[in-house]
């Protein structure tokens, strides 16, 4: 008997996270992601602001109905951030990050609101870039490796047309293994056009 193989993935759902330093009085803000624009205008609340937020992601092609979560939070150092993760159809994708493309909210008189856009988890596998490996025998952090078959299978999800997932094959070999000429073995990828 050879060598044995497994295939593996990274399954991590996208997080954004969007802060604001004041409290909102009025106005509004232009978001840009994904290269769409979506605008959210200043509802009363930070409840609603963080459900129109949800609104103007979803509204985009690239994101699509029903695919983000929005959790409204007070942290310290900031009056209020936005927890956004992707679901869904839109799960398991390295997003672009959300940016500011104009930023037309007021605190009232001359308060400025100054609001920061980061990505707190990477999704993947979709459009991730794999880790580097220290060494040949050491497994990339956080990929899942089994035993695939026709009907065990590993499901990445839809790929557009310039995406790509990073996919893992783990060989193991036992100490003491006499050598077998063509040990070798195959991966099938199954696909249908759109």
């Amino acid at each position: 008997m050879g060598a044995s193989v497994m295939i593996g993935t990274s399954f991590k759902s996208e997080v954004q996270r969007i802060k604001i330093n004041n409290n909102i009085m009025s106005g509004s803000i232009i978001f840009n992601f994904n290269s769409e624009l979506f605008t959210v205008n200043w509802p009363g609340n930070a409840q609603l602001f963080g459900e129109a937020i949800k609104s103007g992601l979803e509204s985009l092609s690239s994101v699509g109905a029903g695919n983000v979560s929005v959790l409204y939070t007070v942290p310290a150092n900031f009056s209020s951030a936005y927890k956004i993760t992707f679901e869904q159809d839109s799960s398991n994708v390295s997003w672009p990050l959300i940016k500011v493309a104009t930023n037309s909210l007021s605190g009232g008189g001359t308060l400025t609101i100054n609001v920061q856009t980061v990505k707190v988890i990477s999704g993947s596998p979709k459009n991730s870039n794999p880790d580097t490996l220290p060494t040949d025998s050491m497994p990339p952090n956080g990929v899942s490796f089994g035993v695939t078959s026709p009907t065990s299978r590993i499901s990445i999800g839809d790929l557009a047309p310039g995406d790509f997932a990073p996919i893992w094959a783990m060989r193991t070999t036992p100490p003491e293994t006499e050598y077998l000429e063509l040990d070798y073995f195959s991966v099938r990828v199954i696909g249908s056009p759109f």
